[in-house]
């Protein structure tokens, strides 16, 4: 499994809090590690200038409308992903061979006549 990306989000942004709706709407909360930076803790980023911002598990930094636009593209991947994995009808359609194998031919079922 790749790592997480990480949101960077203050609870005082309307952006934050709608990048936090749209993970939590398209079921992606378990591909962040969210962060809020309000608790001043100190393990922010020197690269986090403004929220919401996104660094990818490829150290990639994603700001603004690209935020918004990342989060539906991992929405697409994961739908175009679950629908590869959903189970496919069986068919046994142009699967069933009529003829008997030499195996079969030559089995001895039960005791020998001879």
């Amino acid at each position: 499994m790749s790592k997480k990306h990480y949101l960077y989000h203050s609870s005082y942004c309307q952006f934050s809090k709608e990048a936090i709706e749209s993970i939590y709407k398209k079921s992606l909360q378990n591909e962040f590690n969210l962060t809020n930076i309000d608790s001043g803790n100190g393990n922010i980023p020197t690269c986090v200038d403004r929220v919401p911002l996104i660094i990818t598990n490829n150290k990639e930094i994603i700001t603004d409308d690209n935020l918004f636009r990342f989060i539906e593209s991992l929405h697409k991947k994961n739908m175009q992903n679950s629908n590869n994995e959903e189970i496919q009808p069986f068919s046994m359609l142009g699967a069933i061979n009529t003829s008997l194998s030499d195996a079969a031919r030559n089995c001895v079922c039960g005791p020998s006549l001879g």
